[in-house]
Parts: C-alpha cells; structure tokens; sequence
C-alpha cells in the first residue's frame, strides 16, 4: 500500500515538472500566469467569480494560435467579462482574447499600437471599444463575429486594417474611416455584390462609410458597393452642416465648447430642421453654464427619474429658477419646447 502511494506522489511530481512555463497557478477562484512576449514581462489574473481578466506590466503581448498554443486563460473564457489592460502594454497578442463570449466591453491604453490578428475574434457579446490614438494597425480578423458591436471609432493613427478585421459585426451600420488609413484589406467590412453568393460571407447592404473624397475609404467603399459619404464639406463631420449655412458658425461653436453643448442627433448629423424638446434645450443650457452639479438627488418631477440622460440638467435648472415645470408635478418630457418656453429659459438662466 505504501509503495502504490508513493508511486502516485512520485508520479504527480513528474506531471508536474512537464508543465509548460505558463502553467496556471489556482488559488480559489483565481488563476494567474505570464502572458508576455519575452515572458514575465507582463502577467494575468482572472477571478472567475467577478469575470474581471486583469494584465500587468509593460511591453508586447505574446502571440497566440488556435488551435495550438491558446491564451492561457482560454480555458476560462467563457467567465470573462471584462478586460483589465496596463498603460504601457504596447500589443495586443494574436488570438489573445478569441472566443471570450461574454465580454461586453474593453478599452484599449493609449500605449498600444498594435491590435493583432484575431484578437477579440468570436466576442459575440462585445458591444463597444474604445481604440486610443496610438494605435496604427488593426490585424486581419480582429473584430470578425462580433455581432453586438454597434459602434467603433477609428482613430487618425490607424494607417491600416487588415482582411475580415470587422467582417461578421452585424449590429455595425457605419464606420468613420480617417485620410490617416492607406490600406483597408480584403471583406474588412463585409462586402455587398449582386454576383457572389457564399453562405460564409456576411453581405452588408445598408453599411455606410464616412470619409474623404480620394483616399483608401472611398476606394473600398466603392469597389465593395457600400454607401459613402463625404465629409469634404462637412462642419464639424456634420454632413448635414455646411459652411455655407447662416448656422455653421453657431455649431462649430457648441461642439467646441468645453464642455460640448451638443454632440448631435447621429451618426455625423445635427438634425439642423429638427424640433428640440423640453429637456433638449434645459440641456444644452446646463452644458454652457458648464454643467455644475446639482445639490439635490431627488428629482421635483415625476416624469423626470435620476439617472436619466437629462437628470442632472433638470435638477440644475430647477434649483435655480430656470423651470417650474408645466404644472402637477411635471417637467414635460418629450414635450416641444415653444420658442416662447426658449426665450424664457434663457431669461432666467442669465438674468
């Protein structure tokens, strides 16, 4: 019996001198290992109960392949949820993120300058990211399949997006791409043609590129059939203000405006002919006065909750004589405001 026993231990200390070097250390609920390119020069840790992956350290992500040598926490990425990345990681690895399909969202340290080739592929629940402007390339399927992607912005470092990077993101509509980008490889949006037909392509039919008359974006659009848009003319990447409107100036103003008076209604769109609300225009009163916070958390109107987009400008202007409401109780949400009800506000906010 004794020796069985020892013949186990024994084996169990020869198992475990096999392992490879990133190995996973457990403790509980977390697990932790290197994931650097030249090693310990970046480290991880998942606690699977919180679903948070963190990285430290500095430096360049190694590359990973699938199948083959996969991230170390692959095993667990299905309890990932959220990415923790250091400022000074410089990389982001192949295959780093792949298959993580429960993260919702990750922002990208603006010491990054590479986004590898099927970094977050398959983060099915991934709805938006943040890429810094020091990123210069985005490899070839980056972002393939993630369909609740709904926005992403390119920044003007980005100088090229490699081949299906965005191919498969069925909730993105639109891109912004800038003049910075030079190459745009092959279905890296999808595509739209009358003449292929193969079920493992994504047509994307009502896709809509925003950019420069003459450069990769046009070029792309055009070969692939897509929407595009000028911004040549646009005031602000307003496509729908020109400077030649009597209200570009007055525009350019707002946006500028620190903090910003408005961001729009879309996608590169003011909405210039639309009516404003109540709480629209309460809004872009509170952001030119700076937008203080509110000494109350207890909304006067019932009609207006905490914590909706117009919250804080409605508890603003209440507590200082600017609206009373429309009577019993109410804002009037959603209401339009009259020019008579502008006029007003504007009295009272500066008198």
């Amino acid at each position: 019996m004794k020796k069985r026993l020892f013949s186990l231990i024994l084996a169990l200390a020869l198992l475990c001198t096999l392992l490879p070097q990133a190995a996973l250390t457990a403790s509980a609920e977390t697990y932790s290992g290197i994931c650097g390119a030249e090693g310990d020069n970046l480290t991880w840790s998942l606690d699977t109960e919180t679903g948070l992956l963190t990285i430290t350290g500095s430096g360049k992500m190694a590359d990973y392949e699938y199948p083959g040598n996969r991230a170390p926490w692959y095993d667990y990425r299905q309890s990932i949820t959220a990415v923790s990345l250091p400022e000074g990681l410089t990389s982001i690895g192949d295959w780093a993120f792949a298959f993580c399909s429960a993260l919702t969202a990750v922002t990208i340290p603006d010491s990054v300058t590479n986004i590898g080739n099927y970094a977050f592929y398959g983060c099915s629940s991934l709805t938006g990211v943040t890429i810094p402007d020091s990123v210069t390339s985005i490899g070839g399927y980056a972002f393939r399949g993630c369909s609740a992607l709904t926005a992403v912005t390119i920044p003007d470092s980005v100088t090229s997006i490699g081949n299906y990077a965005f191919y498969g993101c069925s909730a993105l509509t639109s891109v912004t791409l800038p003049a910075s980008v030079i190459i745009i490889s092959s279905y890296a949006f999808g595509y739209k043609s009358n003449e292929l037909d193969v079920s493992d392509h994504v047509r994307m039919d009502s896709f809509t590129i925003y950019g420069y008359n003459g450069i990769a974006a046009q070029t792309y659009a055009e070969e692939n059939g897509l929407t595009f848009i000028s911004l040549d003319n646009a005031v602000g990447e307003f496509v729908d203000v020109t400077p030649g409107d009597y209200f570009a100036n007055p525009v350019l103003w707002a946006i500028n405006h620190d903090p910003a008076i408005t961001a729009g209604v879309g996608v590169h769109s003011f909405g210039p002919n639309n009516s404003c609300t109540r709480e629209q225009i309460v809004t872009f009163l509170w952001a030119a006065q700076g937008k203080p916070e509110p000494t109350s958390t207890v909304s006067p109107f019932s009609d207006v909750a905490i914590g909706d987009w117009f919250c804080k400008a409605i508890l603003w202007a209440a507590e200082n004589g600017v609206t009373a409401g429309i009577g019993e109780g109410l804002f009037g949400v959603y209401n339009t405001c009259t020019r008579a009800q502008i006029i007003t506000f504007l009295y009272k906010a500066y008198k």
